[in-house]
């Protein structure tokens, strides 16, 4: 489906730049904390010791981490021999041109089918982690079956044409020993006789071919009926089914093991290390693809040929899926090694650690009379009690931390006094005092002379509070059930009701009345700022009610304007998304092609020994050469794609590759010159390299500032980012299938391998006009 084109290191370096900007986030929040004048705690360095000790005992090492992703190696070199050799291979094969891109509708229909129910049977299950290995081995068999099945037609090329080459040259010695006379009729024939469009022609007996004219003939072809055209189709010999089954077997292995691989990978490493192995993984798949292209830069043809005495370009074919099947083979053997190795690592260290906080119990020495089944139930039972604590422990703990917080949330919504708002009308009763210096000065008058002065403690206070628990709820409008005396007595700890040490009968000289008023002062007044106040008198209550109803009016315009702006700007990323993915599609799988036949006017029907198969195969080798000079563009701008986007930022940066982009296009378009294909080459590694990761980027900054707006509960927030990026990485495929139904279509009808690359001139300007709107909203 998406195998001819996407590069798991570009969502690779995707995530990679979402996890620097959470990184940045966490890092300027500290240093405002810090601003603040917060000070560490003193114990954070023996917590981030202790932390580092554990993460150092988790921590996969470098050689296991090299072996979970080898087997990307395999997936990475089988992706950049389709970008080299796809469309030119299969036109080598016999495939008419209307169906060298079919293999991609295939894949793509067939993946889109079983591709959901094969990732949902390997996350379920006792054991996913086993599935999940089940799951890879079956793509690399239907990779391995792909690989097979071209290695057996290129077998069947080299059969057919040392048959035609022998039925050519015994006449030809027989009638004349001057061989080369006749070239030029002789390739145009031949190449003529072996494509789809000369079926229906035949040798004669002489060994004469017949002379045909390419203009009457392609003329004739959109005359054809429907039927005729399909019974045409039907017709076609057995190599060229095998060969497109061939490269839909390699498009459909890929789109298994490239997910379900990075999920292994991430399964058998711990959280603290995912970035570091992502970062890995994005090297290791970066040089796969680039050796795999700098393979094909060597004259293999020539050398091949020459040294196996056959057809070179079947050689090289052969050569090649040894090569991608042997990688894959390997790779996927040294993960499977990895995840075994790490898994009962991580089962040793759970029971060591298990042994350690649960000492286990000799049952023997505690019964010597019992048997060893009575022990085993003991143990057993043992177990079962544990499994049952577990749960009931967490729970509590669970319930304990909800009380505090929703405690915590109680406070901050009613402990706070809500002043006089607007003083045009006269307060309630119920309206509490202001100052509490205020306060006392009135209410202290009422008590008795004789009562004993304010000091900071005295041992028989107990008796006062009593006294007056009784009376404090008739001396004022606040309920006298909502008053606890003993608690709030106590919290104002430097101001207490006392007198000198005298005997107990003097205190029952006390005015109760006073001391029930003080008390009750006190107690409104340190209720303003820290306990739970009581009821609000009708004229704050109207307050209030406006003010939060006006709050929430502007509050959900905000929300909403939030909303719609979260919106706009996803629609138009992914529409522009949509036209980049065609753009990058159609210069990644057909530009080899236009540079062999547009440029360098190769003929992949032609034989060996003529020009036409000499400007082929020469071709392939400079596709292999662009390619491979593509890849290494791919690899330098992702290395300082994060200094880029500090730079000029997401938005510049999706923009400016595209202008460059187009740019390259028209000059390539308009000179069709052998050096320029390479500069174009340039401009295409870079827009691939951000068009595969910067709709990714983009979606989860909006996303975030899009939900910033709404509450932070996390029991009420719901994140749109899983969505957004799931819809955009569906994007691929679709684009995908919908090129692989047309462009083969449209290059036979026009007769031109420009083709596709106009397409991507369209598509890209499509995607940068849409996307200017960004700018905007």
């Amino acid at each position: 489906m998406a195998g001819a084109m996407l590069s798991m290191s570009d969502s690779i370096h995707a995530s990679i730049i979402i996890h620097h900007q959470l990184k940045q986030q966490l890092r300027e929040a500290k240093e405002a904390e810090l601003s603040q004048g917060e000070e560490p705690e003193k114990s954070q360095p023996r917590l981030d010791q202790d932390h580092e000790e554990e993460e150092s005992e988790q921590a996969v090492g470098l050689c296991d981490q090299f072996m979970l992703v080898s087997a990307l190696i395999g997936i990475e070199m089988c992706m950049s021999f389709q970008q080299m050799y796809e469309v030119p291979i299969l036109q080598f094969l016999g495939v008419p041109v209307a169906l060298v891109s079919v293999n991609g509708a295939i894949a793509g229909f067939i993946s889109m089918i079983f591709l959901p129910m094969v990732g949902r049977w390997a996350d379920g299950g006792n054991n996913p982690k086993v599935r999940k290995l089940y799951s890879l081995y079956g793509g690399l068999a239907v990779f391995g079956g792909g690989l097979i099945a071209l290695i057996v037609v290129s077998f069947l090329k080299i059969h057919q044409l040392n048959n035609i080459l022998d039925s050519i040259e015994t006449p030809m010695v027989l009638s004349s020993p001057t061989v080369p006379s006749l070239p030029q009729d002789l390739t145009t024939s031949l190449g003529e006789a072996m494509n789809f469009n000369a079926t229906a022609q035949t040798i004669s007996d002489s060994g004469a071919l017949r002379p045909q004219d390419t203009t009457s003939e392609s003329s004739e072809i959109p005359d054809k009926s429907f039927s005729e055209t399909v019974l045409a189709y039907a017709s076609l010999p057995a190599i060229v089914f095998i060969s497109i089954l061939g490269f839909a077997g390699i498009d459909m292995g890929f789109d298994v093991t490239v997910s379900l691989s990075r999920a292994l990978i991430l399964e058998n490493v711990p959280k603290f290390q995912h970035m570091r192995v992502l970062v890995l993984a994005s090297i290791v798949q970066s040089f796969a693809g680039t050796t795999c292209s700098a393979i094909g830069c060597f004259d293999l043809p020539g050398f091949l040929g020459s040294a196996f005495q056959t057809d070179g370009t079947a050689a090289t074919l052969v050569f090649f899926c040894c090569i991608l099947l042997s990688a894959s083979i390997i790779g996927f053997i040294l993960m499977s090694l990895a995840s075994y190795r790490l898994g009962r690592r991580k089962i040793n260290r759970a029971s060591s650690s298990a042994s350690l906080l649960i000492p286990q119990t000799n049952s023997a020495s505690q019964f010597p009379g019992s048997s060893s089944s009575f022990n085993a139930n003991i143990s057993q039972s043992e177990d079962s009690e544990m499994e049952k604590v577990r749960p009931l422990v967490s729970r509590q703990r669970d319930v304990k931390r909800k009380l505090a917080v929703g405690h915590l949330e109680q406070l901050q919504e009613e402990g706070s006094y809500v002043p006089d708002i607007l003083h045009t009308e006269e307060g309630d009763t119920s309206t509490k005092p202001l100052l509490l210096e205020d306060s006392l000065k009135v209410h202290y008058s009422a008590i008795n002379p004789t009562t004993a002065p304010l000091t900071e403690d005295h041992p028989e206070r107990q008796l006062l509070r009593v006294q007056s628990e009784s009376r404090v709820g008739d001396s004022n409008n606040t309920p006298a059930g909502s008053f606890d005396v003993s608690s709030d007595v106590e919290k104002p700890s430097e101001i207490s009701l006392s007198a000198p040490l005298r005997s107990t009968t003097q205190h029952k000289t006390f005015d109760s009345a006073g001391v029930s008023t003080v008390l009750n002062t006190i107690r409104q007044s340190y209720s303003m700022s820290l306990s739970q106040r009581g009821g609000l008198g009708d004229f704050h209550a109207r307050k209030l009610s406006q003010l939060r109803a006006a709050q929430s009016k502007v509050s959900a315009r905000e929300k909403e304007a939030a909303r719609r702006q979260l919106r706009t700007r996803l629609i138009v990323l992914c529409i522009s998304s949509f036209f980049a993915i065609g753009a990058s599609i159609s210069f990644s799988v057909y530009s080899s092609n236009a540079l062999n036949l547009g440029i360098l006017h190769g003929d992949p029907t032609a034989l060996p020994g003529t020009q036409g198969r000499a400007n082929y195969e020469q071709g392939l080798r400079m596709g292999a050469i662009g390619n491979f000079i593509m890849y290494v563009s791919f690899l330098c701008v992702s290395l300082n794609n994060s200094r880029i986007i500090e730079t000029i930022g997401e938005r510049g940066q999706f923009a400016l590759f595209h202008a460059l982009l187009i740019a390259s296009l028209l000059t390539i378009l308009c000179t069709r010159l052998f050096e320029v294909y390479f500069v174009f080459m340039v401009f295409c590694g870079a827009f691939r390299t951000c068009m595969l990761t910067l709709p990714f980027v983009l979606a989860h900054k909006f996303t975030q500032e899009g939900m910033s707006a709404e509450p932070i509960d996390p029991e009420q927030k719901v994140s749109y980012t899983g969505r957004v990026m799931t819809l955009i990485g569906f994007l691929i495929p679709t684009h995908y299938m919908i090129l692989s139904i047309l462009m083969g279509p449209l290059m036979e009808a026009t007769g031109n391998p420009w083709v596709p690359l106009f397409y991507s001139l369209g598509s890209s300007s499509a995607s940068l006009g849409v996307f200017s709107i960004l700018f905007f909203v």
